[in-house]
């Protein structure tokens, strides 16, 4: 019994000896493959830096192209009251390079290791030098920047500014320069309280110059660009998809030129959004603390709850309530008894700037029929309940099913009521860029046609051709025109694109259904 098992040790440490000779032959042998393979196409090191430098080259390329064209872009900044249609071609052209940079992101890979810092730095960089190229020139396409420092200075002068207008008699000891390039003089402010507290610290900076406000508005518009970054790593995906809006120069002329307070809504949006994927302890208090602050910059974020809030999601809803309540509450105070003069400061926003859908029936109405039949209110609030019922509805019902994404939902959301609620300016559209960021993809693989990827296209073409107002005149031939190049493709491209999409889907079912009887 002893001999045998002496003699099956023996065996195993010959089996144990030849296996290892064979690792050894093949690890050398692998040597010899990969020296002769240097040899013929070089080093692995080399091939690294070679794709290194091309790819950064390329980015730098497109870095230097667009340095190019926003210098013209400023030396053709129009003023106020000048025609702009030098200044929409030459924005044009910025969207042109944007795109082809953006299509080579979506293209290509990333770097490994630390280049990949090198291309973000890169995409930064260029983030950082668009804005600050625009940022001294005074707003020339849209007077509303110098209506936020004539509030903040109304506030600082004690006085609510939701309370009286820039007209008042009151006010006549405030007028000065800020007051003549101010706009909307015979209404009180229609922005929300937290918009207003920046405008006041803008004034608190420059009194009577729009410098520190715009220059707010780009510190809020570049912490997005970090924040949808570190969104897209969360959420595994490049990085570098953040130039999709970090080089769009719809939010780069409309924050840093123009001066708009959406910046500070998009900011707040897309932090809510990533503290929603958060699991650390107080991340739903900060989401409710997120949406409130993103609301008292713009109304439109507070419809984000209904992607963000899960059941029994008390801590987020409280946040956000106390957050809403605590802006209001000093203008509600102040308010000389009139309590609900800052709340409802935005009921009458539609009526005086609707949106397509009202347009389009107003266009009807006294054009084609020569009639007021049905006051402009309740058209505006049909509108409001055509639109934004069924959304919201899809969405809860999607949300609860886990068919819909938070980003998927935070669009449909934002997108629904803009559409329904006011004119979509300009300024609105990069409200889009984030989103489209994190959902952009092919529209067409091995498992098909996809609708919601061709609709995402058709969003991100609105937000280069949206600027084709700025060039229209007032007549309303131009505006049904550009009405139907806008918003008319996209409603239009959605129910073709679905529509495929139900015909392939029955000619799949009924293929399918023939093989099972045969």
């Amino acid at each position: 019994m002893c001999i045998t098992i002496q003699q099956n040790s023996i065996l195993r440490e010959k089996g144990k000896g030849k296996h290892a000779l064979q690792m050894k032959e093949v690890v050398s042998l692998k040597r010899v493959v990969a020296r002769t393979g240097e040899k013929r196409r070089g080093t692995p090191g080399t091939m690294v830096r070679q794709n290194v430098r091309g790819q950064v080259g390329i980015l730098l390329a497109f870095l230097c192209g667009a340095l190019v064209l926003y210098g013209v872009l400023m030396e053709v900044a129009p003023r106020r009251n000048q025609p702009t249609g030098t200044f929409v071609f030459v924005w044009e052209g910025c969207f042109l390079l944007y795109l082809m940079a953006c299509v080579w992101i979506l293209k290509t890979q990333p770097l490994k290791g630390k280049c990949r810092w090198l291309e973000l730095g890169i995409l930064f960089a260029g983030a950082l030098f668009f804005r600050v190229m625009l940022l001294p020139r005074a707003p020339g396409l849209s007077p509303d920047v110098w209506r936020y420092v004539w509030d903040g200075g109304v506030i600082l002068h004690g006085y609510n500014p939701y309370l009286y207008a820039p007209a008042d008699k009151l006010l006549l000891p405030l007028r000065n320069i800020v007051f003549a390039n101010a706009d909307y003089r015979l209404t009180p402010t229609a922005y929300p309280p937290g918009a207003e507290l920046l405008f006041t610290l803008g004034a608190l900076l420059m009194p009577t110059n729009v410098l520190a406000t715009k220059a707010i508005f780009v510190v809020c518009d570049l912490v997005t660009c970090v924040v949808l970054a570190l969104l897209l790593v969360h959420k595994r995906l490049d990085p570098r998809r953040a130039l999709i809006y970090a080089w769009c120069p719809l939010p780069i002329v409309e924050f840093a030129l123009e001066g708009h307070v959406d910046a500070v809504a998009i900011m707040f949006t897309v932090l809510a959004v990533l503290c929603a994927f958060g699991t650390w302890r107080g991340a739903r208090t900060w989401v409710g603390i997120f949406v409130g602050l993103a609301t008292l910059a713009k109304i439109y974020p507070i419809v984000l709850l209904l992607a963000l809030v899960h059941r029994r999601d008390r801590p987020l809803l409280l946040a956000c309530a106390l957050t809403i309540t605590l802006g209001y509450l000093p203008f509600m105070v102040f308010s000389n008894g009139h309590l609900l003069a800052a709340p409802l400061s935005f009921v009458n926003q539609g009526v005086g700037s609707p949106g397509v859908l009202p347009t389009l029936f107003f266009f009807v109405e006294h054009h084609l029929l020569h009639a007021n039949l049905v006051d402009n209110r309740a058209v505006v609030a049909a509108v409001d309940v055509l639109v934004l019922v069924p959304s919201f509805l899809l969405v809860i019902v999607q949300r609860v099913r886990g068919r819909l994404s938070m980003e998927m939902a935070a669009l449909i959301l934002i997108g629904s009521f803009m559409v329904a609620s006011a004119f979509l300016c300009p300024w609105y559209a990069p409200a889009f860029l984030p989103w489209l960021a994190l959902l952009i993809g092919p529209i067409w693989n091995a498992r098909g046609f996809h609708v919601s990827k061709f609709a995402l296209v058709l969003v991100w073409y609105f937000t280069v051709v949206v600027i084709f107002s700025y060039v229209l005149g007032l007549s309303m031939t131009n505006w049904l025109l550009y009405f139907g190049a806008t918003s008319g493709i996209v409603l239009l491209g959605c129910t073709l694109a679905a529509s495929l999409k139900l015909l392939l889907h029955q000619s799949q079912a009924t293929i399918k259904s023939g093989r099972d009887k045969n």
